[in-house]
């Protein structure tokens, strides 16, 4: 996700987006996923996490892996709709899966472990992102954050949800 944030806003400005749509841009992804996140709380809660971080890891590697073919603002933004769906569903889904599989004794330490990956991945996600554009240019970036999702996805497939407690049907 970090990936991206030297490299957007050029790649959006190429596409004729003004300063402002640069900005909406940017943060359409946040938006969306901030969105997905209420609305899929109680679905997440029926359905299980492990649907949800598998959706959403594959919905943002297949968005992101898109980005060179999003000639428009419009399609810019589509893409970025998406992403935001899919950063939500995985970054809520995972979350909850680390507090249900942490044993009880340890799920404050597991909770503030998981808690330090976004504050890593900002601090080294923008420098290898624009070392990636640098490279091989925004589609090698693009690519590359895709590659790390398809990764994130295989890590995920052997985890397993606990078991729930039956409770009473909620609606």
């Amino acid at each position: 996700f970090y990936f991206l944030i030297p490299v957007l806003p050029p790649y959006a400005a190429a596409r004729g987006a003004s300063k402002s749509e640069v900005g909406i841009v940017i943060g359409l992804a946040s938006i969306a996923a901030v969105a997905t996140r209420v609305l899929s709380a109680r679905a997440l809660d029926r359905r299980g996490r492990r649907p949800f971080a598998l959706g959403g890891l594959a919905l943002f590697a297949a968005a992101t892996a898109l980005l060179p073919l999003a000639a428009s603002l419009p399609a810019l933004l589509a893409l970025r709709a998406v992403q935001g769906i899919g950063w939500g569903f995985a970054t809520t889904a995972i979350s909850s899966l680390v507090a249900d599989l942490a044993p009880a004794a340890r799920r404050g330490e597991a909770i503030g472990i998981w808690g330090l990956a976004p504050t890593v991945a900002m601090a080294l996600g923008p420098a290898a992102g624009g070392g990636l554009t640098h490279l091989g240019g925004p589609t090698a970036a693009f690519l590359g954050t895709s590659v790390l999702f398809v990764a994130a996805l295989g890590l995920m497939l052997p985890v397993r949800e606990p078991a729930r407690a039956a409770g009473p049907a909620r609606k």
